[in-house]
C-alpha cells in the first residue's frame, strides 16, 4: 500500500494536550502521518468504530500515558469491562499487530484524580513495559522532551533493523487488507464498484476519475483511482476554485500537452519519502558520532552539511546516508500524479533525488530521456536517443539510482552550475512553454536559474499550497490550491470529456 506512514496517538485528552500538539509536530517533520481523535471528521457512525478504522489503518501507534488513566465508559461499546477509553485503543493496536511506541510522562507522587484512578494508571502503564507483552517504554518530564523522544524514535524506524521489519511487517498487513477491500469494491465491475465507492466518499471523483482509465496501465479500475486520491480528496469550493483557474489559464494559453512541469519535494512526500529533516538528522547523528558531541546547528544551509560531511566521512558516507533516507520502512510508489504527469508532459524538471517519475514510466511501458548535469552520457545523443517514447526528465540535483550524479555539496553545485549542455538543454526545452510548478518552494538556485529562462509570455501554474504573493509575482505564477493527483487529474479528464465539476452531483 503506497503512501506515507501513519500513526495513531492514544492518549487522555486533558492531562496531555500540550503533549500531543509535540507529537504531531515530530510526525509532521517527518512527513508521517498523525490520527487522532482531533483528526476525525464527524461520519454518522459511532466514536468506537471511527476510532478502530483509524487504528487498523495505520502502521504505528504511539501511546501516550500521563498523570490519569483516563474515560471508562459506562455505556456504549467497552461499557462494562472497566477499562478506559485509552486502554482500549491500545488493546485494538496490539490486536492488529501496530508497531507499539509507549512514551510514559513521570506522574506526580500524590493521586491527581483519587487512589482508584491512580491504581488502574499504574497497572496499565506496568502492563504496557511488562517483560512477558509489553514493549520498551521512553520516559519524559516536559512536551519539549516528548518531542524529542518521538524524534528519536522516528530516527529508529531508519536505523534499527529490528524496528524497520516490524514496520514493513506491518505495511504488508496493511497492504494485503487494503488489496482484498478494493478488490470487493471492484466484483460487481468497474461502474458499479466506482458508485460503491463514491456514494461513500468520493461523490466529486468518480466521473473524472472515468476520464483517466485509457491514461493508466491495463487493469486500472475507476475504484483503484479513487483509492490513489484517497488521502487528498479536495472539497467542491476548492475544485470550483481550481476549476476556475485553469479555465483563466487555458483562455490564456495554458495547453497542458505542451507545458513543462517543474516537480519538487511536496510530490516524493505525496508518494510516501521521508521529509529533508531524516537525512539531516542521519548525517549529524553521523557527524556528532565522530567528533563527540554536536558539530553544527540544524540552521545550516543543507549543502552546507552535506559539504561537510563529504569532508569528515567520506562521499561514500554521504551516499549511503541519502540511501538510507531515502529506504522508508514501508513501501513508496509513484503517486496519480506521477503516472499522469509521464504520460501526458513532454518535459519534466525536478530536484528530487528519488526515481518516482522514472518508475512511473516503467510502470507503463514507455522510455524516457533523462538528463543530469553532472553526467553528459545523455546529453551528447539527445533528443536522438533510441526508444524516447517518454518525457524528457531533466533530474537537476542527480539521481539517487546513479550516484555519480547527485548535486550534494557546494562543489557539486559549482560544477552542476558550470554544465553548460546541460542548461542550453533546459533553455531549449522551457523557453515560451507554460510551466506548471507542483510541490516546489523555488528557494534553490537551480530552480530559479530553470525560472529565469523562461520566455515572455508564458505563464505558469503554482499548485499546491501557494507561495508568498512576491514570489508567484516574481516568476508570474497563478496559484492553483489543489493537491498534484487531483490537478492532474483535472486537466487529464478535461481532455477526455469528463471535466470535474465543483458540485455535488458531480459523481
Amino acid at each position: 500500500m503506497a503512501g506515507r506512514l501513519r500513526a495513531f496517538i492514544s492518549s487522555t485528552m486533558t492531562d496531555l494536550r500540550n503533549e500531543r500538539r509535540s507529537v504531531v509536530r515530530a510526525l509532521e517533520a517527518a512527513n508521517i502521518q498523525p490520527l487522532n481523535a482531533e483528526t476525525m471528521s464527524p461520519d454518522g457512525g459511532r466514536s468506537w468504530d471511527t476510532i478502530c478504522a483509524a487504528i487498523d489503518d495505520c502502521h504505528l501507534f504511539i501511546l501516550l500515558q500521563g498523570e490519569s488513566y483516563g474515560y471508562i465508559p459506562q455505556t456504549g461499546p467497552g461499557a462494562g469491562r472497566g477499562i478506559s477509553v485509552t486502554h482500549m485503543e491500545y488493546e485494538r493496536a496490539r490486536e492488529k499487530g501496530l508497531v507499539v511506541l509507549p512514551f510514559q510522562k513521570r506522574p506526580p507522587l500524590a493521586p491527581v484524580r483519587g487512589e482508584d484512578d491512580a491504581r488502574r494508571r499504574d497497572a496499565f502503564r506496568e502492563a504496557v513495559g511488562s517483560w512477558e507483552t509489553g514493549a520498551f517504554v521512553r520516559q519524559f518530564d516536559l512536551a519539549e522532551d516528548l518531542g524529542d523522544a518521538v524524534r528519536d524514535a522516528i530516527m529508529d524506524l531508519y536505523e534499527s533493523s529490528f524496528l524497520r521489519t516490524l514496520t514493513r511487517e506491518r505495511d504488508t498487513a496493511l497492504t494485503a487488507a487494503h488489496g482484498a477491500a478494493v478488490g470487493m469494491a471492484r466484483s460487481a465491475g468497474p461502474e458499479d464498484g466506482a458508485a460503491r465507492l463514491s456514494a461513500a466518499a468520493w461523490p466529486l471523483l468518480a466521473g473524472l476519475a472515468r476520464g483517466l482509465l485509457p491514461m493508466l496501465p491495463g487493469g486500472t479500475t475507476v475504484a483503484g483511482i479513487l483509492d490513489a486520491m484517497r488521502w487528498s480528496v479536495p472539497t467542491p469550493s476548492s475544485i470550483a476554485a481550481a476549476r476556475a483557474a485553469v479555465d483563466t489559464a487555458r483562455a490564456a494559453g495554458f495547453d497542458p500537452q505542451q507545458a513543462v512541469l517543474l516537480a519538487g519535494a511536496g510530490m516524493s512526500l505525496r508518494a510516501g519519502y521521508p521529509g529533508i529533516q531524516v537525512l539531516w538528522r542521519l548525517l549529524l547523528d553521523a557527524l556528532a558520532a565522530r567528533h563527540g558531541g554536536s558539530v553544527m546547528g540544524t540552521h545550516r544551509d543543507f549543502h552546507d552539511v552535506l559539504t561537510v560531511a563529504e569532508h569528515d566521512l567520506g562521499r561514500d558516507a554521504v551516499v549511503e546516508r541519502l540511501c538510507q533516507a531515502m529506504s522508508p520502512p514501508q513501501s513508496v510508489s509513484p503517486t496519480l500524479a506521477h503516472l499522469i504527469a509521464v504520460r501526458r508532459t513532454p518535459v519534466i524538471f525536478t530536484t528530487n533525488y528519488d526515481d518516482l517519475f522514472e518508475r512511473a514510466c516503467d510502470q507503463q511501458g514507455l522510455t524516457p530521456i533523462i538528463l543530469t548535469p553532472l553526467d553528459d552520457g545523455y546529453g551528447k545523443t539527445w533528443p536522438a536517443r533510441p526508444g524516447g517514447d517518454g518525457p524528457v526528465i531533466f533530474k537537476i540535483d542527480g539521481s539517487v539510482t546513479a550516484p555519480s550524479t547527485l548535486v550534494l555539496t557546494q562543489d557539486d553545485l559549482r560544477r552542476a552550475a558550470g554544465a553548460t549542455w546541460f542548461w542550453e538543454r533546459v533553455a531549449q526545452s522551457i523557453r515560451g512553454r507554460w510551466m506548471v510548478v507542483a510541490g516546489h518552494a523555488l528557494r534553490d538556485p537551480s530552480a530559479q536559474r530553470l525560472m529565469g529562462l523562461r520566455a515572455a509570455p508564458a505563464g505558469g501554474l503554482m499548485v499546491g499550497p501557494s507561495l508568498d504573493r512576491i514570489t508567484l509575482r516574481l516568476f508570474d505564477l497563478t496559484p492553483v490550491d489543489i493537491d498534484a493527483d487531483s490537478f492532474m487529474a483535472m486537466i487529464s479528464s478535461d481532455d477526455h470529456g469528463s471535466g470535474l465539476q465543483g458540485s455535488e452531483g458531480s459523481g
